[in-house]
Order: C-alpha cells, then structure tokens, then sequence
C-alpha cells in the first residue's frame, strides 16, 4: 500500500493571497478545458465534464511543501501532491488526466467498467478493484522477482478513481 509522504498535511491548509492566485489561475486553466471550477478562500473544487463519463471530482489546495524548500504547491485533498504552485499549465494537465473518463455509450448507475478500461490501458499489469463500499485498489497482476522490493507499491489503496490514477502514476514513474 502506498502511504502518503510525511510532510502531506491538506488539513493545514490556509491561503494567503499567493495561494489564493495560484488556484484561481487554476481555476482558470481547468474551466477553459470545460471542467466545472469552484473556488473558495481555501480550495478548488473540480468536476470533470458531463461528456467525459463519471462526474468524477477531486478538491485542490495550495500549500508549502516542506520537502521543497516550503515552495507553494497545489495538492489533492487526500493529501497527494500534484505539481508545484508555479507550473500553473503541467498541474492542469495532471488534474485533467485523473478526472477524465470517456464513456462512449450510457451505462446504467454503479458500472465502472470504461473507468476500469482507462485503467488497464494507462496502467498494464495492474489489476483494478473497485469494491461494493466504494473504495478502489490496484494489485499487480503478476510479481516476478524484480517486484519483490520491498520499497515497491504491489498494493495500492483509494477512495476515488481519480485518487487511485495519481498514486498508480507516482509509482509508474
């Protein structure tokens, strides 16, 4: 299970004028690319298009990152980084990624199965979970001896699909 890194801390999260600029410059980028933007005096709240399938949504904030030299950056409200707070463009792109899902025909409430599909084309070798209480989980499909590192995520556990597609990018890099 990938666990999240020490100094992630979102519940801590109080804007000053410069976290406030950075997310509404974010706001900004995402809604241009048709995403459903809420900003607040201490977050961005962000729901994908209803033409990319799930309404999928995550909440951003922007804070100092201790292992950075305390640089501002945007964060998932889980508590995962995305990008530093000046690279407004490649935190966009991030967020873009881990909220859009096509469907390219209705499906009935509860079918997961195009996000699934997403899944195993972005991530061969990993088996996706998605359980009856709404949590989701990637497995590796199959370890061989090279995956037996012990610092090496086999099992990786969220609470939303958008969550599971950045902690599976951190560890695919």
């Amino acid at each position: 299970m990938v666990h999240a890194v020490p100094d992630q801390d979102p519940t801590e999260a109080s804007p000053t004028g410069e976290d406030a600029a950075r997310l509404a410059a974010l706001r900004v980028r995402l809604a241009m690319h048709g995403f459903e933007v809420e900003l607040t005096t201490s977050s961005l709240a962000v729901t994908a298009p209803g033409d990319h399938g799930s309404r999928l949504t995550t909440e951003i904030v922007c804070k100092p990152r201790p292992s950075d030299g305390n640089r501002l950056w945007f964060w998932h409200s889980w508590g995962e980084p995305i990008d530093a707070a000046d690279h407004v463009i490649d935190a966009a792109v991030s967020v873009i990624g881990a909220l859009r899902v096509k469907r390219t025909h209705p499906v009935p409430d509860g079918d997961v199965s195009d996000i699934k599909a997403l899944f195993a084309d972005k991530f061969p070798g990993w088996n996706i979970i998605h359980t009856d209480r709404g949590n989701w989980w990637a497995t590796r499909a199959v370890l061989v001896r090279e995956d037996l590192n012990p610092d090496a995520a086999s099992t990786i556990e969220a609470s939303t699909p958008a969550e599971l597609y950045v902690r599976l990018e951190a560890v695919s890099k």
